[in-house]
């Protein structure tokens, strides 16, 4: 039998920066593998006005720098890339993101006689996987139809070449942002079969311009892909249906992000505006007499309390539907539990829930599980609003 090899896609563009850390990343990977198999990185300089120039090149891995003629974008940068690759196995990999050290072992070692092996990973600094997206479920056709893409990034998945559909490498998308969400799609509907990694090697970087973060983009993105699938007949049946009301779904999931986002803005802007003026949340407690505070919530608002209570000497503990997740993360002494395991011997006498959406439901909770007072850092804040405009 021949050498297996892996090709690494890596659309590059304006992200010459990048490079030398990609290739450092791509050896180690390569250094856990065994003899018989080979590892390839292809960068395509999706920018022609801009030729990288360079010749890369490294003792463990084989390096080919592609020069596009014209701007393709990311899914026709891809394509291209699995044109000129010669790997059984690819890897889509942006830029800016990071693989752990036994990416490719685990990877390939999961995959077996599968079509593609998806890891679990870093998103945001933290385990993206937990009670709102479970790991167990998320990566199914039914779950991606219904919610929308539970693939955070292409680079959680080691692809076998053959398996990909030539619906998605024959149809390139205009607008960029879905066109991986495209692509397993196109898998799912063609009986392709993922397989689930449960190590956690692989982070996904976010940064300020993210397409993902581009609403209207990523809108239209969608709606293209919709499009393409429905056009192409290769959903039936309740997938059909599916996938008919799927754009309108995401386009509701992404109004309650951004109506999130905005409170979230709202709640951080006047508790920056209110720690110039010397006023602060552990002051805010201490002046009414609490002194064991448990905190409700350990996302982006959730942190930044629990960094301040915990200078303070209030906080006793943190309680989170994704519990082990949060002790994984903060690496925390404190007792982090779900609402329904909490331990007693805390008997926090006030829980600050952090929430934005959904925060009635959680305080009826903690009144009724918890037997103690809770309150919102959103009240908080209009608390000490309200008395420093006194």
């Amino acid at each position: 039998m021949g050498e297996t090899i892996i090709s690494v896609i890596v659309p590059v563009y304006h992200g010459k920066k990048y490079i030398p850390s990609l290739i450092r990343q791509v050896e180690k990977c390569a250094e856990k593998l065994g003899s018989g198999v080979r590892t390839e990185l292809l960068l395509v300089n999706d920018d022609p006005a801009t030729p990288l120039g360079e010749r890369y090149e490294s003792e463990g891995i084989d390096i080919t720098v592609l020069e596009t003629d014209k701007n393709r974008g990311i899914q026709g940068a891809r394509v291209y890339g699995v044109k000129n690759s010669r790997g059984e196995y690819l890897l889509f990999l942006d830029q800016d993101d990071r693989l752990m050290e036994d990416y490719l072992q685990t990877q390939l070692s999961c995959i077996g006689e599968n079509d593609a092996a998806v890891c679990r990973l870093i998103h945001e600094k933290k385990p993206f996987y937990g009670a709102d997206c479970p790991f167990d479920q998320a990566i199914s056709k039914d779950y991606m139809l219904r919610y929308g893409c539970s693939i955070v990034s292409p680079g959680q998945v080691l692809l076998r070449k053959a398996s990909i559909p030539s619906c998605w490498m024959e149809h390139i998308m205009r607008h960029n942002g879905a066109d991986d969400f495209f692509l397993w799609l196109c898998m799912f509907a063609e009986g392709k079969r993922f397989v689930r990694n449960e190590r956690t090697v692989f982070e996904h970087i976010v940064s300020y311009d993210n397409t993902s973060w581009n609403t209207p983009a990523m809108m239209e993105s969608e709606k293209e892909m919709q499009e393409i699938l429905k056009d192409s007949h290769i959903f039936t049946g309740e997938d059909s249906r599916l996938l008919e009301g799927l754009t309108e779904r995401l386009r509701i999931r992404r109004l309650n992000s951004l109506d999130k986002f905005r409170k979230m803005f709202y709640i951080l802007n006047a508790w920056m505006r209110l720690g110039e003026n010397g006023r602060t949340i552990s002051g805010y407690l201490e002046d009414r007499g609490f002194h064991k505070v448990a905190i409700y919530g350990v996302g982006y608002l959730g942190k930044h309390l629990v960094a301040e209570l915990k200078r303070s000497g209030h906080l006793c503990g943190l309680l989170d539907r994704n519990a082990e997740a949060v002790k994984e993360e903060l690496q925390e002494e404190l007792p982090v539990c779900t609402l329904e395991d909490y331990a007693e011997e805390a008997s926090p006498e006030l829980v600050i829930v952090t929430l934005v959406q959904g925060e009635e439901k959680v305080l009826a909770q903690v009144r009724e599980k918890l037997g103690c007072r809770g309150i919102t850092i959103r009240e908080i804040i209009v608390e000490m609003e309200n008395e420093t405009s006194e």
